[in-house]
């Protein structure tokens, strides 16, 4: 018996309407029946959904908690591989630990030996001045440092050619506009220039006792250290010092009352967002080391720390730079900071006037990098001191 025959139950109805709605009733049993199987498999099918996409959602987490670390990890082996590669027929083992025979290598390639690497008048090197010396296994090979900053941040890949021209716009007038139905189209006229960036090189050397480079776990190290904190460091030096960004010059935010250096970043992105019509939007401001810490020392009235408020109000990156002159700041959107690499790190070394008898070795570390800020692309960046944007605000 269904619900509605249920309800006429007492009732007088003709036999011939009751059977009518019985078959009725049976219908619709039947399909309310088939809509409830079909939302409980729908149900189900969801269910599973979510349960894989909070899986899925917890490798993510779980994979970005541990990729700064597995990124290391990688620079590392990749160093180590290439230079592995390089040098396959010149490593041994002894007593647990690798031995490379770097004269040897340089012998029979003409004392003229080069190791490629893809990614000061200093005094001689010997064994007390190198940690994990003996390193015998591949997590015993540190990274002393990371990359520079600005490869952290900038637009970087590969160069075809030693030079790059680039188009800059020059003037220009006319622009987009509403048009109505019919109308003539309102026209752009924009000029432009070429102007060729060379790559420049960047090196340093060092002399080394052959057997503080005679472990091969110790002779990456130096590798990486050559690599990364002396010739990255000197790149990142050249681009800061070759590259002339904008000054603060906005006059738009004024009366600033007590300003401090989180008013003087803030006004500086103004500035950026201003006169760009707000296509530029800055991703990364770059500190002195100093200056860094004195802005995470920073305190509100109720003692409270802003640096981590002020850093996620303004959404950017913050990171220490000693080339950043203290007292000073680097404010923009680093995508259009453009580094190309022409010719990858190259590691040379030879024996060079008594370095052989005396049982020396120079290695030499250099690379060819071309590096640029397109013209119209200036106003993503603003460059100057704290004082100078405080004086300006007040």
């Amino acid at each position: 018996m269904g619900k509605l025959t249920e309800r006429l139950q007492g009732k007088e109805i003709p036999a011939e309407d009751m059977k009518k709605l019985e078959a009725i009733d049976e219908v619709l049993d039947e399909t309310v029946k088939a809509h409830t199987e079909e939302l409980s498999a729908k149900a189900a099918e969801l269910e599973k959904k979510q349960e894989a996409t909070e899986a899925a959602l917890l490798d993510v987490k779980k994979s970005l908690e541990g990729m700064n670390k597995k990124e290391e990890k990688k620079m590392k082996k990749s160093i180590e591989a290439q230079l592995r590669e390089q040098l396959k027929n010149y490593i041994s083992v002894e007593n647990g630990v690798e031995k490379v025979d770097l004269k040897k290598a340089a012998q029979e390639n003409g004392n003229n030996l080069k190791l490629t690497l893809d990614t000061k008048a200093a005094g001689t090197i010997l064994t007390g001045s190198i940690l994990y010396l003996n390193a015998a296994s591949e997590d015993d090979v540190y990274l002393p440092i990371q990359e520079n900053v600005l490869r952290s941040v900038a637009d970087v890949t590969r160069a075809s050619a030693r030079a790059i021209t680039i188009a800059e716009i020059a003037a220009g007038e006319g622009g987009a506009n509403k048009v109505a139905e019919g109308a003539a189209k309102p026209q752009m006229d924009t000029d432009y220039s070429e102007r060729t960036v060379p790559a420049v090189k960047i090196a340093v050397w060092e002399k080394f006792s052959e057997e503080t480079l005679y472990d091969f776990p110790a002779f990456v190290n130096e590798c990486m250290r050559l690599m990364i904190v002396s010739v990255r460091n000197a790149e990142e030096t050249n681009i800061l010092t070759d590259i002339t960004l904008p000054a603060y010059t906005s006059t738009a935010i004024t009366g600033v009352v007590s300003p401090n250096r989180y008013d003087a970043i803030e006004a500086a992105r103004n500035q950026i967002a201003s006169a760009t019509g707000g296509y530029y939007r800055p991703n990364a401001l770059l500190l002195n080391p100093a200056d860094y810490t004195l802005m995470k020392l920073t305190k509100a009235t109720d003692g409270q720390y802003l640096f981590s408020v002020i850093e996620q109000q303004l959404g950017l990156r913050i990171v220490e730079s000693t080339n950043v002159t203290a007292g000073s700041f680097i404010l923009g959107d680093f995508n259009y900071l453009h580094i190309r690499d022409w010719q990858p790190v190259e590691i040379s070394v030879g024996w060079v006037n008594a370095d052989f008898t005396n049982n020396l070795v120079t290695v030499v570390a250099e690379e060819r990098v071309i590096y640029y800020v397109k013209a119209q692309d200036a106003g993503a960046f603003v460059k100057d001191t704290f004082s100078n944007v405080l004086t300006a605000i007040a």
